[in-house]
């Protein structure tokens, strides 16, 4: 009793101990606090005698040599506040207190009394920022005397050491489109400018005029303005003269055609149609109003009687085309334009009459006196070309004013979606949405292959089959000369960047009873109209042409000749590529109805890809890193080299050998004379033994993968194979070392920031690493004739993964704009300039090491690339386009097998799919042991809603550590999810996407522990990126919060 006593007494004495001590540290606070208020009020008191005493002492009005000292009253000007949060700006701060200061009279320089202005910016520091002056203040023990010493620490503790990237940012992301007006884009541009260091006037200028909307930033680029003063100026001036703001939302301007269509799928704003007409737009409405005409502008008489107005030409008849839907004038140049349902309708503005005649009469006319203005004849008033699409002849039209590219329902065939539009006609009415299908396919004419075209199917004029409007234009980029109706590519190679092979035409002279291509014919002189057409091209006889999958699929699977000369009705030349049966063919040779005929050779070429300026001269430089072969020999020693070891009691084992037929064998031998010279197989008497078989690649003509058996009945021996040994037996009898490989994701979160990418394929991987000497007898493979081993590293081989990897890190990894997935290597910059210097690093890695790459699958200094079946770009993460198309063409499954080869490339992205195990819940049931294969309504919905969640995944932001993360979680019935976000212009942008199937005992939770639940297993899925950093949690559940 008396020890618990003795207890309880020390315990309250050290209760009053510490209560004591915190009455002392009270006291010194309240000390401190009571000094600093005297020191304040000492302060002010001597500012107020100085201020007496220099009105006591101020000299005369007629003594103008001595400075006025005076304070002034300023009427509406008040001394700004600073708390020091993310929206305020220590610069803006200071230069507006400093404002302040001049209005006041105060002087604020290093000569004069500090007190006055110190203690006004002091005194208006609000929250954070009072807060940190009063620490710094206890901490250091005495006031700051001096203006200069504050503006340096008010600066460097509140203003983040990224700022300048920051605002280097804003810039590049600041466009034109995003403001209801080009003055507040200028607004904006120069809130970010003013702030903005060590940039240079060219830059400024640059940076303005990237933001601008197309047709102002190429007026304000062709003056090539040296300061943005000037540039802002002629900006605003154009703009106000040529009302392009306004013009952006208006619609049928200038000419454009009768109908639009009316997407209701995503909003994307397209570039401003060419405007056709005078400088100055009088609207409709002013017409009236001033009783003007509606075609010359001018009063006194009306629009059927303008003496102004050129008479009809039309050379097809003067019967005009019915109006309403689904018909418009082709001849007139207009088209459809693509829109958003959402899309405001123009105004009134842009009609020219009341009625719908003296529409179609006004735009003829304008277009008849446009032709008259430039000179030209009449069959030159459009842009029509005689060309091919998918082996079909086809008429195409180049429409500037049309905002969608029109292919006539029935002629494509390469299937990319469906949409729903809605059709305007021209008297402004609308017809009901129907479903519009897009396609995208190759457009042949004029000597060159357009690929990659992207197409409406949609109703067009008889006249045309194919419409290429706005979006052809901004994609290939013509010099069309408008008077001459010719068109030139600046740039040959935007053409050809979009196909990867070639296609040479064999040029054969005219023949009249035999169809045969005879070698005499070769040097033949072309046809005058070819010639002048082909020009440069034209070499002993031979020319290249670019041609489309499609045309290549047509022309590979056919014997005949083909017409590329053939002369059409009217003159002109028919269009190329057109395949004629055999019979037909033979009965037009007879009848001597051709004028030249070609035979055509299919030949692959390796894809030319377009290169940055800047990093031609480092290519260059490192050449010999880009070999189009491997160099003959071995791959040097290096300390890293691949070793198989064993496990213990690990004993040979021999299967026998794998029959091949006489095709294979062929194939085989050819394989191992190749490795044989050199040097990365030699014979040996290895008791280890494994076996190889053939499996076809895709055959680059047809870009399809052949079948074994289509191998076989082929009887080609050279056909591409993948060799592959197989190694289970001595992968098996390994010890293989757990040398970890990077994960995917935390090399895509590292290219936070960059715009620019380049990626580097590394030729044969493995086979520029050496074999250990003692490990060569575990690679042996046999082939009817011997048994050889490998000198290099092999494919198979459980453990060269990891041993590739760890070679690939210790080259590389202090290169922290590099990543590194096995063979492909991704490089990653902030700018063009920052690439150049960081290719050129990796070159010098690659170079030291007689490491290669293969110069067909590389990608320099591109905006986006493909890494790892995805696409990345400064905008973030999504789907590779390539799979895309493939999940779109995938069939449904049959059996199992196929199930689970749809669910591996699904399970593959399911961090860019919302929910994906609630989508693919009705199937992954059905890949369960002892589970009945049922394929019916239920799983087919599943099927396509997953391939159709593939296709439209979002783009995903890489994850910034510099914003706060935003956790968001759910759970429903039998599956929990989340997704992990950001803040990116003010909206919630996703980073990730989080989702996982309940087991049958999770199922029986209550609702509020399964929303624990998804908060838990969100955490912990993305530990990496909350651990340590401050976020927010976000669940509709009330009761987990």
């Amino acid at each position: 009793m008396d020890e618990a006593a003795l207890q309880h007494a020390d315990s309250v004495q050290q209760m009053f101990a510490s209560l004591a001590a915190m009455m002392h540290e009270q006291q010194q606070f309240m000390a401190q606090t009571a000094e600093l208020q005297r020191q304040m009020a000492a302060t002010l008191q001597q500012q107020q005698q100085q201020q007496s005493t220099s009105q006591q002492q101020q000299p005369s009005v007629a003594d103008s040599s001595s400075p006025d000292t005076r304070e002034y009253r300023a009427e509406g000007i008040t001394m700004p506040k600073f708390s020091g949060t993310k929206d305020d700006d220590v610069a803006d701060y200071l230069f507006s207190a400093k404002l302040y200061f001049e209005s006041k009279n105060i002087k604020y320089g290093a000569d004069s009394p500090q007190q006055r202005p110190l203690s006004l910016l002091v005194a208006n520091l609000k929250g954070p920022a009072a807060a940190w002056y009063r620490e710094y203040v206890s901490h250091d023990g005495n006031f700051l005397h001096s203006v200069t010493l504050f503006e340096e620490l008010l600066t460097s503790e509140l203003t983040t050491p990224d700022r300048q990237e920051h605002l280097r940012d804003q810039l590049i992301r600041l466009r034109q489109n995003n403001f209801t007006c080009l003055e507040d884009y200028v607004a904006a541009f120069r809130h970010i400018i003013c702030k903005v260091e060590e940039m240079s006037d060219i830059d400024k200028v640059m940076h303005f005029q990237k933001g601008l909307v197309v047709e102002i930033k190429q007026e304000v680029k062709l003056r090539q303005f040296r300061n943005t003063t000037d540039a802002i100026s002629f900006a605003l001036m154009y703009d106000r003269t040529h009302a392009v703001g306004s013009r952006r939302t208006n619609v049928n301007r200038g000419g454009q055609g009768p109908q639009r269509l009316q997407q209701s799928s995503h909003h994307v704003e397209e570039p401003t149609p060419m405007e056709i007409g005078s400088s100055r737009f009088v609207s409709r409405e002013e017409c009236l109003r001033s009783n003007l005409c509606f075609y010359c502008k001018e009063p006194g008489h009306r629009l059927a009687t303008c003496p102004k107005r050129p008479a009809r030409n039309n050379p097809r008849g003067s019967s005009r085309p019915p109006q309403g839907r689904g018909s418009f004038r082709a001849n007139q140049g207009s088209s459809r334009r693509i829109v958003e349902d959402d899309d405001v309708s123009g105004d009134d503005d842009d009609a020219y009459a009341d009625n719908r005649d003296d529409h179609v009469e006004v735009i003829d006319s304008l277009q008849l006196n446009m032709s008259l203005d430039a000179k030209l004849s009449p069959n030159r008033e459009l842009l029509r070309f005689k060309g091919a699409m998918i082996g079909q002849a086809v008429r195409v039209l180049i429409d500037s004013g049309a905002e969608r590219n029109i292919v006539r329902p029935g002629l494509a065939q390469h299937y990319v979606e469906a949409t729903k539009v809605t059709a305007e006609r021209f008297d402004g009415t609308t017809t009901p949405a129907r479903t519009a299908q897009q396609w995208l396919e190759t457009v042949c004419f004029d000597g060159r292959a357009f690929n990659d075209v992207s197409l409406i199917e949609w109703e067009v004029s008889s006249n045309q089959d194919v419409i290429l409007g706005l979006p052809w234009l901004v994609q290939f980029n013509p010099i069309i000369n408008w008077q001459t109706g010719v068109m030139r590519f600046p740039n040959q190679r935007v053409v050809h960047d979009f196909d990867s092979v070639n296609s040479s035409l064999e040029v054969a002279g005219p023949t009249v009873a035999s169809v045969e291509v005879k070698p005499e014919f070769l040097q033949h002189p072309l046809p005058p109209n070819l010639r002048k057409q082909l020009g440069d091209r034209v070499k002993a006889g031979y020319f290249s042409m670019p041609l489309g999958p499609s045309s290549l699929a047509a022309l590979e699977h056919q014997t005949l000749p083909r017409i590329f000369g053939d002369e059409g009705d009217d003159g002109t030349d028919a269009s190329p590529l057109c395949v004629l049966a055999d019979a037909e063919f033979e009965k037009k040779v007879k009848a001597d109805e051709y004028v030249e005929l070609y035979h055509v050779t299919v030949k692959t070429s390796p894809k030319v890809k377009s290169v940055p300026l800047q990093l031609q001269a480092v290519l260059e430089e490192f050449a010999d890193v880009f070999p189009a072969e491997l160099p003959p020999g071995l791959p040097p020693s290096r300390s890293i080299e691949h070793e198989v070891v064993l496990k213990p009691g690990s004993t040979p084992s021999n299967r026998s050998p794998f029959p091949l037929s006489k095709v294979e064998q062929e194939a085989l031998d050819i394989f191992v004379a190749e490795l044989l010279k050199k040097n990365w197989v030699e014979v040996s008497d290895s008791p280890w033994v494994s076996n190889i078989f053939g499996v076809p690649k895709k055959d680059p003509a047809t870009g399809k993968f052949p079948s074994r058996l289509e191998w076989l009945h082929s009887n080609n021996p050279h056909m591409p194979i993948r060799w592959v040994i197989d190694y289970r037996l001595v992968n098996a009898a390994s010890d293989v070392a757990k040398i970890p490989v990077p994960h995917i994701e935390q090399l895509f979160d590292r290219m936070v920031g960059a715009v620019v990418f380049s990626i580097l394929d590394l030729a044969s991987g493995y086979h520029q690493m050496r074999m250990s000497p003692t490990s060569k007898q575990y690679t042996a493979f046999r082939t009817n004739h011997e048994i050889y081993h490998w000198n290099v590293a092999p494919m198979g081989l459980a453990s060269i993964p990891g041993t590739w990897t760890r070679l690939m890190r210790k080259l590389l990894s202090h290169l922290l704009f590099v990543v590194v997935y096995l063979d492909d290597i991704c490089i990653f910059s902030r700018s063009m300039a920052d690439h150049v210097e960081h290719l050129r690093q990796v070159c010098e890695v690659l170079r030291a090491n007689k490491l290669y790459a293969r110069p067909d699958k590389c990608d320099f200094g591109q905006a986006s690339v493909d890494f790892l079946g995805h696409t990345i770009s400064a905008d973030g993460l999504h789907v590779d386009a390539r799979k895309t198309r493939a999940i779109a063409e995938w069939t449904e499954p049959c059996n199992i097998k196929d199930l689970q080869r749809f669910l591996g490339l699904a399970g593959y992205y399911r961090r860019l799919i919302h929910q994906f195990a609630t989508l693919v819940l009705p199937l992954s049931s059905l890949v369960k042991k002892d589970v009945a294969w049922v394929w019916n309504e239920h799983q087919r919905q599943a099927f396509n809603a997953i391939k159709l969640a593939l296709q439209h995944a979002p783009v995903l932001r890489l994850p910034d550590f510099k914003k706060t993360f935003i956790v968001t979680t759910d759970a429903s019935h039998a599956c929990i999810g989340g997704v992990l976000s950001q803040m990116h212009g003010g909206n919630d942008l996703p980073v990730a996407f989080f989702s996982k199937k309940l087991g049958p005992h999770e199922l029986n939770w209550p609702v509020h522990e399964k929303e624990l639940f998804a908060i838990k297993q969100a955490l912990t899925r993305w530990r990496r990126y909350l651990h340590g950093v401050s976020f927010e949690v976000y669940t509709d559940n009330s009761a987990c919060k």
